[in-house]
Parts: structure tokens; sequence; C-alpha cells
């Protein structure tokens, strides 16, 4: 069985961050994405070689064709931030399988978090979009996510 995976870890005023395949990690800050991780899958290799734009990942035919996953003959290869990341009071991240950052776009993030008053709420106000337009659908994938907002950062 193969699995994709997210990890954070903040320590003080420093985060770090790994993942492989399609699960993602994004880092806001005044309520706007200043980084997010890459898929490993065919479709971002395909925009990282400027034959897709970004914009296409999400309802692309291919974008369930992962290059790398847990769960595969060899070696691991995850993608880990080089270089702790510098984080400030107020931050937020999100940790989101495809199955949630497929129907619920940046844009959308950016404002249901800067609408929201917690990570629970910010987490349920993006679940409503989610659950609204996968209603609508046949090709609804399973999805976790977890929402994190940092009251200070030492």
């Amino acid at each position: 069985m193969r699995c994709t995976a997210v990890l954070l870890c903040v320590n003080g005023a420093a985060a770090a961050w790994a993942h492989i395949g399609d699960s993602r990690l994004y880092h806001f800050r005044a309520n706007l994405v200043v980084s997010q991780t890459l898929d490993h899958s065919l479709v971002q290799a395909n925009v990282n070689a400027g034959n897709l734009e970004a914009a296409q990942i999400r309802f692309h035919e291919d974008r369930g064709r992962i290059l790398r996953s847990l769960g595969t003959a060899g070696e691991i290869k995850p993608a880990v931030l080089p270089t702790p990341a510098r984080i400030e009071a107020g931050d937020a991240f999100l940790l989101a399988s495809d199955g949630f950052w497929e129907f619920v776009l940046e844009s959308e993030m950016e404002s249901c978090l800067a609408d929201s008053s917690s990570a629970q709420d910010w987490l349920n106000r993006m679940l409503d979009i989610l659950s609204q337009r996968a209603a609508n659908t046949d090709d609804h994938d399973n999805y976790s996510a977890i929402a994190i907002r940092l009251e200070s950062a030492a």
C-alpha cells in the first residue's frame, strides 16, 4: 500500500517540514500563502518542465500519478526543507492531503483564514467549501487536513 505524508516541526521561532507525494504543507503569514510544498507527481514534474501551468494541477487527468510515496520498494526520498523557516506570531500552517486541497483553492484558504477566529474555525470554513464541491462529483478522494495558527513565536 502506498501513501503520502507531510510533517511539520516547530521549535521556537523556526519551523521545518518534509513531505512525500502530493500531500501538501502551506505556510501563511498575514493571511497569505508565503510558501507551499511541491507535489511529487507527474503533473508537478510537467509544471516544473514548463509544459503545464500550476493552476492545471487540480483537475488534470494525471493528477493522481505519484512519483514518490511511502510503501514503495527502494529508497524513500522525501523532500525536506533545507533550512528551517523563520516563523512569527500569527503565522498559520495547513497540512492537507490531495483530497482536501483539490477542492479548496489557495485564495479560499487565505480568505477563510482571514475570516476565522481559530484554527478549528478556519478548518471548518474550508471543510464547508470542500463538502459543497465534493457533493457534485463522483471522483472525490478521501481527505485529511490539520490547521495550525501560532499564537506566539519565541
